[in-house]
């Protein structure tokens, strides 16, 4: 008796539509079930992630570019920086070497106790009530200067400027003195497509960018412009190096 099974259900186990099995035709509720539980996938697009990496790049380059700005730099190596003690009385100097046509050379740390003896600075302008200044530096690097103003903004949070000076001296029409005048930037050879004149923080910006912090460092010039004049009208050839500055008299004239 187990052998054989009843043929109905038979049947029933196994539909049939006009005598083709229902499967050929449509789907019964398992293979509904199982489209419904497929997930869904989204095509890659090429193009998609890269405007997204492209996007998060710029975004992370401008985050750097702010870090580095407000990212002061280093002036515990910088020589006589905020150290009166000991300064050198740059004028009787000048002075002297004027009067007997002499050669006179100045260091950084010479000419940075200098300032911290006799500069008092202020902060002018809508940062006043936040910031003040901490002091002004000078570095001399090859063929050129670098003016470094810190301010300390808050309670504890410095911040730097500095502005890059070149130094060039022509001789024009009869005179034997020689013409002086500046260039805002590194460097007077013009090797490089954006000639870079000075930082923010640690930031080096382009020349053109000093235009806004021309002001400043104006302010701190006119404050020494005796000293200045005194260089210029003396006709002293000027020429800087790391970490010194040599003011040279003209090579006498033999007739």
């Amino acid at each position: 008796m187990g052998l054989f099974r009843n043929k109905k259900d038979k049947n029933k186990q196994h539909p049939r539509r006009n005598g083709v099995e229902e499967g050929l035709y449509g789907k019964d509720d398992d293979d509904e079930e199982m489209e419904e539980e497929r997930p869904v996938r989204t095509p890659f697009s090429l193009l998609g992630n890269l405007i997204f990496i492209f996007t998060l790049s710029i975004i992370l380059g401008i985050g750097w570019v702010v870090y580095q700005t407000w990212l002061p730099q280093d002036l515990s190596d910088l020589p006589g920086y905020r150290q009166a003690d000991v300064a050198p009385n740059i004028p009787e100097l000048l002075r002297q070497a004027n009067k007997k046509n002499a050669a006179l050379t100045l260091t950084e740390s010479d000419v940075n106790r200098y300032l911290a003896s006799t500069l008092k600075a202020s902060q002018n302008g809508i940062l006043s009530p936040l910031a003040r200044p901490n002091g002004v530096g000078i570095r001399f690097h090859d063929n050129y200067m670098e003016i470094i103003i810190e301010r300390r903004i808050g309670i504890s949070t410095l911040q730097t400027v500095s502005m890059y000076i070149t130094i060039v001296q022509e001789v024009a029409g009869n005179s034997s003195l020689p013409v002086t005048r500046l260039e805002f930037c590194d460097s007077a050879e013009k090797n490089n497509v954006v000639s870079r004149g000075g930082t923010l923080g640690r930031l080096v910006v382009p020349q053109g960018y000093m235009i806004f912090l021309r002001p400043s460092f104006e302010n701190l010039a006119h404050a020494y412009k005796d000293i200045l004049d005194s260089i210029v009208d003396s006709g002293k050839i000027i020429r800087i190096s790391e970490g010194r500055v040599d003011l040279l008299p003209l090579p006498q004239q033999t007739f």
